[in-house]
């Protein structure tokens, strides 16, 4: 039939294709998938759970769901079974913990096994799923017990300060790998227009004022767009890259810390209890804010330096033309991110601090 056409293209490495659930179901043996409350469909190269297309019967009986070994990468339909009390789900491509919310609105669910998806990789993700799922009593083949929930939701209210200090820390840098090009170009166009040969249409310019500090106007002028606070997807798509991050620090040093816990050969950070992953967790989220920091103060000095090198060009410029007037020093930069404010500010090299030690 066409579905099985679809799993014989899919084995033989064919383009991607849409395999529903229902699809599924219809081409399998379904006295053999459905019996009484259990529905088994195992390595059907599932990759969507279509709700609209399952019957009441199924939505209202099946109670234990084997979808192991498919190709599901988001859950969305998995609403269709309201009363589900086990779920298997191993070997999917699930990636981010965004994927598994769905399953956060199935009050019923006591077992879940994930195995063997990226998503298991993600640290605190046991922690994460047991603060967000309090029903569950088994998770990936481990019993939950009380005092481990308990500290899942410490581990989670912690993870979410982390991660919103590296979140500030991200659209800083965001902000500061923007600008600096910007001034780059804006120097540029500035020693375009007062450059070498710009003493001998002197006498053709009228009186000009070129600021001291051109950058403090740009910033001013300049918007970061605030796509990632005001756009949920972008929020998303940037809390999974902190996220990534993490997981990709860890594997690198995964070694060290496997050796520091007393871990095997085999062992990886999803085989320990929540209160050792936390502990490797956060040391991982402090080198990562120690990382952003290097970038933004090196970001800084790149901008400062730009504007150093302008100066220096501009007070040459006067030197050899002084028709064309430096103007009064501009004021403080408004620059709207409190954090990016703070960095520029607290910067050792910013005029600002340089303006303050003079006084």
């Amino acid at each position: 039939g066409a579905a099985g056409t679809t799993f014989a293209l899919s084995r033989a490495g064919g383009a991607p294709t849409r395999v529903t659930f229902s699809a599924a179901l219809r081409e399998s043996n379904v006295a053999a998938a459905w019996r009484g409350e259990r529905l088994g469909l195992v390595s059907r190269y599932i990759s969507e759970i279509d709700e609209e297309n399952i019957g009441p019967s199924l939505r209202m009986e099946v109670r234990v769901l084997l979808l192991s070994h498919n190709n599901l990468q988001r859950l969305d339909g998995i609403r269709a079974f309201p009363v589900l009390r086990a779920l298997s789900l191993q070997h999917n491509l699930l990636r981010h913990l965004d994927d598994l919310e769905p399953l956060f609105e199935m009050p019923t669910l006591e077992i879940l096994n994930l195995k063997g998806n990226a998503v298991t990789y993600i640290l605190n993700y046991r922690a994460f799923m047991l603060a967000s799922m309090p029903s569950l009593g088994r998770l990936d083949d481990r019993v939950v017990s009380a005092e481990e929930r308990a500290e899942g939701r410490a581990l989670v209210h912690a993870e979410h300060s982390l991660l919103a200090q590296l979140m500030r820390n991200y659209m800083c840098v965001n902000q500061l790998e923007m600008l600096a090009p910007l001034a780059r170009v804006h120097a540029e166009l500035k020693q375009t227009l007062f450059g070498v040969y710009a003493a001998g249409r002197a006498g053709y310019l009228p009186e000009v004022s070129c600021p001291e500090r051109p950058m403090d106007l740009l910033i001013t002028y300049w918007r970061h767009d605030l796509s990632l606070v005001e756009n949920r997807d972008g929020w998303r798509r940037s809390l999974r890259e902190m996220r990534d991050a993490a997981r990709r620090l860890f594997q690198r040093r995964a070694s060290d810390y496997m050796a520091a816990l007393g871990s095997g050969a085999g062992v990886g950070v999803e085989d320990f209890d929540v209160g050792t992953v936390g502990r490797v967790a956060e040391e991982i989220y402090a080198e990562l804010l120690r990382l952003q920091n290097q970038r933004i103060s090196a970001l800084l000095a790149e901008i400062e330096a730009t504007e150093n090198a302008n100066r220096e060009h501009f007070r040459d410029f006067k030197q050899r033309n002084p028709r064309v007037g430096l103007g009064a020093p501009s004021r403080a930069p408004d620059i709207e991110n409190p954090n990016l404010a703070v960095a520029w500010n607290s910067n050792p090299n910013s005029r600002a601090q340089q303006d303050a030690k003079r006084r």
